[in-house]
């Protein structure tokens, strides 16, 4: 498909439509349900701008993995489209939760999508990922990538939810340390 996009066929887009929609849609309504917002028609219009930025960014991007290439804009898609419509609406919801974790760690200054494209940070988050054992790397993941709430998290995995929120407040503070070791968290920003 990336050779195809190289060479600028539009079939790409229907066969990226037809192999990767369904993640696409999964992620956006992940993080778009958590905004209590019209998710359907705000996930489509995500996956959309997806298909618009893979065509336009492809080339010159060259993707490893085109699976995470788009997950990747999907994810930022959405978030995007959360923070619209967060401007919009001012009450507490499991984004926001979801959020004010990740702030312990980093700083109610951090700005993400400029830290985020940090490449050393990047590593040191791959690398204490790649620490855990798999259970918590699961419950990692799907709170902090695919934005799931606690209930869903401890139903796929069968545990409690009381399980879920202290292993990842046991992660959180064991990545804080880690992040603060490397001078990524509040000192750098």
């Amino acid at each position: 498909m990336i050779e195809m996009l190289n060479q600028r066929d539009e079939e790409a887009l229907k066969l990226i439509s037809d192999r990767y929609g369904r993640l696409c849609r999964y992620i956006a309504n992940n993080i778009l349900s958590s905004g209590n917002c019209s998710c359907s028609e705000d996930s489509e219009e995500c996956f959309n701008d997806v298909l618009l930025e893979v065509w336009n960014t492809i080339p010159p991007q060259k993707p490893s993995s085109l699976s995470a290439y788009i997950s990747t804009l999907t994810r930022w898609r959405a978030l995007d489209r959360l923070k619209q419509n967060r401007r919009r609406r001012l009450n507490i919801n499991e984004a926001d939760i979801m959020l004010s974790e990740v702030e312990e760690f980093v700083g109610s200054s951090f700005d993400l999508e400029n830290e985020i494209s940090n490449a050393e940070l990047w590593r040191m988050l791959n690398l204490y990922l790649a620490g855990l054992d798999i259970t918590n790397r699961k419950i990692f993941v799907r709170r902090y990538y695919y934005n799931e709430d606690y209930k869903a998290i401890a139903n796929g995995l069968n545990l409690t939810e009381n399980a879920v929120k202290q292993r990842l407040k046991r992660m959180r503070n064991e990545l804080y340390k880690i992040l603060n070791e490397g001078e990524i968290c509040n000192e750098k920003i």
